[in-house]
């Protein structure tokens, strides 16, 4: 097969396998969320496969639809986003669906941000399709950054206020309401160590010699797995560890 088909139906027969396999097991809010997100991707594959093998109506049509489920797969990943958090498409949700789909629409009747492919026979045979770009494409294309930016705000924020998610995410800081790092409520415990390595490892640095200890804020997993949220920001199951082998000295 030539103008690299093989590449889209390897894509399209993943995706429906992954669909066959999620369509027949116990259906949930997720589950649902994430059929939406493969039929998006059998969309999009399928009829890139069905432009490339110029099928019946036409190679325009077929490539309308392809660039349609493309930029629709952010928008069914922030739908299970939503889902796995418990909660609704919110009205900015809807509002980069409706982005998505009028600068489609746009793009299907006028071909002024990214016309169709034209497909140019080979002497081997083969057929390529030929793309032409103009500097308009770029709003295409910043619109489907911009869709994927929502999702992963959306991710970030849920990490940072759910304290069940925000362990597996190591830049989330799981600190006291008030956002105090020396007091955090339980199950978060703050965690002191000396600034300095201590010359003895039940002697840390006097308090002379240092205003205030080092603050260590319990955040993320360690990268062998916990099962409560990481560096003993819950009572337990804790590691413990001779501060010896602590570089920057005894744990206070």
């Amino acid at each position: 097969m030539g103008s690299f088909v093989y590449i889209s139906v390897s894509a399209l027969l993943c995706s429906l396998f992954l669909f066959i396999t999620f369509i027949a097991a116990r259906k949930n809010r997720i589950i649902n969320a994430f059929l939406l997100v493969l039929l998006a991707l059998i969309v999009w594959t399928g009829c890139s496969v069905c432009m490339r093998l110029q099928l019946w109506p036409s190679v325009k049509i077929w490539y309308d639809l392809s660039l349609l489920g493309m930029w629709m797969f952010p928008c069914m990943l922030q739908y299970v986003v939503r889902a796995f958090m418990g909660k609704r498409y919110q009205k900015t949700d809807w509002a980069v669906l409706t982005l998505v789909v009028s600068v489609n629409i746009y793009n299907m009747i006028t071909q002024r941000l990214l016309a169709a492919p034209t497909p140019v026979p080979q002497a081997n045979g083969g057929v390529a399709f030929v793309y032409t770009f103009t500097a308009r494409v770029a709003y295409l294309y910043a619109m489907g950054v911009f869709a994927y930016v929502v999702v992963l705000l959306t991710i970030l924020r849920y990490s940072r206020r759910e304290p069940m998610v925000a362990r597996q995410f190591i830049a989330s800081l799981r600190t006291s309401p008030e956002g105090r790092r020396t007091c955090a409520y339980w199950p978060s415990l703050a965690i002191s160590w000396a600034a300095l390595p201590a010359e003895r490892t039940i002697w840390p640095p006097r308090p002379a010699l240092i205003s205030m200890l080092w603050i260590s804020v319990p955040t993320g997993m360690l990268a062998m797995g916990r099962q409560l949220p990481g560096l003993i920001s819950a009572v337990s199951p804790e590691m413990t560890v001779s501060p010896t082998f602590r570089p920057r000295g005894a744990r206070m």
